[in-house]
Order: C-alpha cells, then sequence, then structure tokens
C-alpha cells in the first residue's frame, strides 16, 4: 500500500507518469509490457470491486487510491470513458429497413445482370432479353471514346470502356452513379482520327487483331490435326 501511494504520488506530481512505472513495477503480466493499459471495459466483465472503483469513483483522467481485490492491490488510472447507448427496436426501426431494402436491391439487381448476362451470351440480342426480363432499353446519342455520353455527367470512363466493342458485342453490368447499365454496340460509324488518337488507338487494335489471328490459327491447325490424327479434342 505505502508503494502504491508513492507511485501515486510520482504519477500526481510529474516526476513519472503511470506508464513509466507501470512498466517498471507492474506485476499483471498482461498488461506490464503496455504500460499499465488494459483498453476499454464495460460493466459485467471484471471483479466487482474494480468495476465500483473505475465506474462509480473515477473521473477522466483521475488516479484512484490504491485499492483491493481477490487478485491483489491496485491502482487504476482512467483515460477516458464513452457513456453506453441502448438502442429499442422503434429507435432503429427506420435504419434496419432501409438497409433491408438495400440488401434486397442489390442482391435483385445482381440476379437480374446475371439473367441477362446469360441471355447475351446465347446470342440474344439485347431488346429482346431485356424485354423477357421486363427491362428498361433505349438508345443512346452518337458517342465518342473521349467525350462520355451526351447530356450524362462523368460518363467519360464509360465511353472509354465500350471503344472496343464491335457491333453486336456487349460489356455489362457497368456503374453510373447509382444506377447499374448494360450496353450493346448496334451500330458504328468511321471517324476520322487526329495523329495523337491514332497513336493512342494502333496499340489496341493491334493487339486484338493478334489475338483474332492466333484464335484462327489455332483453330485452324487443330482441325488439320483431327484430320491426320483422326483424335477427338475438346476444343470446338
Amino acid at each position: 500500500m505505502k508503494t502504491l501511494n508513492g507511485y501515486r504520488q510520482q504519477i500526481l506530481s510529474g516526476k513519472a507518469t503511470f506508464e513509466q512505472l507501470a512498466r517498471q513495477y507492474s506485476q499483471d503480466p498482461g498488461s506490464k509490457n503496455q504500460g499499465g493499459e488494459l483498453g476499454w471495459a464495460t460493466r459485467g466483465t471484471m471483479v466487482k470491486e474494480f468495476e465500483d472503483e473505475i465506474f462509480d469513483k473515477l473521473k477522466k483522467g483521475e488516479i484512484s487510491q490504491p485499492f483491493k481485490t481477490q487478485f491483489g492491490y491496485h491502482l487504476v488510472q482512467l483515460e477516458d470513458y464513452e457513456r453506453s447507448y441502448t438502442s429499442t427496436f422503434q429507435g432503429v426501426r427506420a435504419k434496419v429497413l432501409d438497409q433491408y431494402r438495400e440488401q434486397k436491391a442489390s442482391e435483385q439487381v445482381s440476379a437480374l445482370a446475371q439473367q441477362l448476362a446469360i441471355k447475351l451470351q446465347q446470342k440474344e440480342s439485347m431488346a429482346k432479353a431485356a424485354s423477357e426480363l421486363k427491362l428498361k432499353v433505349e438508345n443512346t446519342p452518337w458517342f465518342t471514346q473521349n467525350a462520355g455520353l451526351p447530356g450524362v455527367k462523368d460518363s467519360s470512363e464509360l465511353t472509354q470502356s465500350l471503344a472496343d466493342l464491335y457491333v453486336g458485342e456487349w460489356k455489362g453490368p457497368l456503374t453510373l452513379g447509382d444506377n447499374h447499365y448494360f450496353f450493346q454496340i448496334t451500330q458504328a460509324k468511321d471517324q476520322a482520327l487526329s495523329p495523337e488518337g491514332l497513336n493512342k488507338a494502333r496499340p489496341i487494335a493491334l493487339a486484338r487483331l493478334v489475338g483474332e489471328k492466333q484464335d484462327q490459327w489455332l483453330k485452324a491447325f487443330l482441325d488439320d490435326q483431327r484430320k491426320k490424327l483422326k483424335v477427338k479434342t475438346y476444343l470446338n
């Protein structure tokens, strides 16, 4: 007790900090190396004598008098506290409903996107697939890769992602604001590129052309091998 009182006086006089003394003299292996730090505590998690001291007697920043529990003598400093908040169903009802609606909407969007993607992969037109799923179809105005959709804010990144599609190809779902879209290219027209635009587009076009040629060569090679070796392959 005299020793703890002495430690308390050193802290109050500024000769030492609680952390310094705890690291040097504490006999609690769980908190000694943390400078006595116990972290946040709630009622019902510690012995009664300890809780009575920290919850009922101390204010923020105060240091307790030495006190005893079944685990020995203690000196405690209350660094901070937060008041508990107990909510009622009525109090959180609106928030819970909003979260539920948001989750269900997200699940519905995901399910519709999956169904639409399957139909488009099966070569259905966008108009037919959307009609079967009761989705709205709109035709966009003409757009270019870097200008974005006319009248649609912050859509330049979206049009850039559509620039490498050919007529009939599709991509989605793509997010714009709070909405999700599928796009299918139905028409395209040539547009003269500036030298800068041509230099930028050339590597993309070349990579795609090389990829297509490689696919064609591989298919032709396998077809030839089937004829020569009379074997079955799993690549159509």
